[in-house]
C-alpha cells in the first residue's frame, strides 16, 4: 500500500494497493466494498425483499470501497510525472538540504535532537528488526526489477553493511562490485539462482579459482543470519558446491560421466545447469554453452 499525499504532494485520495496472488490468499478484507460484486446483485432479493450480501471475492477489489475520483488519479499521475522529471536525487538532495537547515536552527538554540541527522547513521536501526523481515525483504529486492539499484541504495545507506556484509565489502572495489551487480541483475529470477549469484560473486573475489565451493561454505553462516528455510539453504549450496566439478575441464567427460554427474545433483540438477550457463554468459567467455548442453539432454 502506498499514498500520494505526503512525499509526491498528489493530495488526498491517492492511496493505492497492489496485492501478489500470495496476500490475496492470506488476507480478508475488514471492510468491503460493492465494486467486485455482479452488477445486478442489489437486484436481486433476498428474504423480506432485502439484496442479498454476497461474500467478498478473492481479489483486489474486494478491499476497496468506493470507486476512485478521476480527479485524484490525476492528480497522482501528475505527480509522478513530475517526480520522473526531476529525478529522486534532485527531490532526496532538496530534502536534506531543507533538513540541514533545520538542524541549523535547532542548534542555534542548543535544543537536543534524538532522530539520526544524516541518512547513514539510521543504519543501525536495522536491528531492531526481526531476522526474518530480513529475509523476507531482501528476497523481495533480488527479485525485483530494479535488484542492482537497491542493491546500491543499501550499500550507500550502510544497511547492506550490517545484513550481508561479505557483499557490502566489494562496494569500494569497483570491478568485483561491477560484476557482483551484473551477475545478479542478470541470474534467472529466482530465489536460488540469485543468492547463489550473491555469493558466488563474494567467492569469486576471495577464491578466485574455486569461488562454487568458497562460497557454498559461506551459506551456512549467512543462513543461519538470514533463517533461511533448510531447503532454500540446500538448494544453494548444492548449485555452489557443484559448480566448480561442472565447469571443469570438458575432455574427462564421457557419458557415463555426465550420468554419475547427473545423479550426484539430482533433485537439483537443472539449477545447477541453469546458473552455470547463466556465469559463463555473464563472467566467461561462453564457450561451454556446447557442452553444457550435453547434460541437458
Amino acid at each position: 500500500m502506498s499514498g500520494g499525499q505526503k512525499w509526491l504532494r498528489a493530495g488526498r485520495g491517492t492511496n493505492f494497493l497492489v496485492m501478489s496472488d500470495r496476500a490475496l490468499e492470506r488476507i480478508e478484507p475488514v471492510l468491503s466494498g460493492w465494486l467486485d460484486e455482479p452488477a445486478d446483485f442489489l437486484e436481486t432479493a433476498g428474504a423480506g425483499g432485502v439484496p442479498d450480501v454476497p461474500e467478498p471475492t478473492r481479489a483486489v477489489a474486494s478491499f476497496a470501497i468506493s470507486r476512485p475520483r478521476p480527479t485524484a488519479q490525476a492528480r497522482l499521475a501528475t505527480a509522478l510525472e513530475r517526480l520522473d522529471v526531476v529525478g529522486i536525487d534532485e527531490v532526496e538532495a532538496g530534502l536534506r538540504e531543507r533538513v540541514d537547515q533545520v538542524l541549523a536552527v535547532i542548534d542555534e538554540f542548543g535544543l537536543p535532537v534524538i532522530s539520526p541527522r544524516a541518512a547513514d547513521e539510521r543504519a543501525e536501526h536495522i536491528l531492531d528488526i526481526s531476522r526474518e523481515r530480513w529475509l523476507q525483504e531482501m528476497n523481495k529486492l533480488l527479485l525485483g526489477s530494479e535488484v542492482e539499484a537497491a542493491l546500491e541504495f543499501l550499500a550507500d545507506v550502510r544497511i547492506l553493511g550490517v545484513i550481508l556484509p561479505e557483499l557490502a565489502g566489494l562496494k569500494t572495489l569497483g570491478g568485483p562490485w561491477s560484476d557482483a551487480m551484473r551477475l545478479v541483475s542478470g541470474a534467472p529470477p529466482e530465489l536460488s539462482q540469485r543468492w547463489a549469484s550473491v555469493l558466488f560473486s563474494v567467492g569469486a573475489f576471495w577464491a578466485r579459482e574455486r569461488p562454487g565451493p568458497h562460497a557454498a561454505m559461506m551459506v551456512e553462516g549467512i543462513a543461519k543470519r538470514l533463517t533461511f528455510d533448510n531447503a532454500l539453504s540446500l538448494e544453494i549450496r548444492t548449485i555452489l558446491a557443484q559448480h566448480q566439478t561442472l565447469t571443469a575441464s570438458t575432455s574427462e567427460w564421457t557419458d557415463a560421466a555426465i550420468r554419475r554427474m547427473v545423479r550426484e545433483l539430482d533433485p537439483f540438477c537443472a539449477q545447477t545447469l541453469r546458473f552455470a550457463r547463466h556465469v559463463d554468459q555473464i563472467l566467461g567467455s561462453g564457450d561451454r554453452k556446447e557442452w553444457l548442453g550435453d547434460f541437458e539432454t
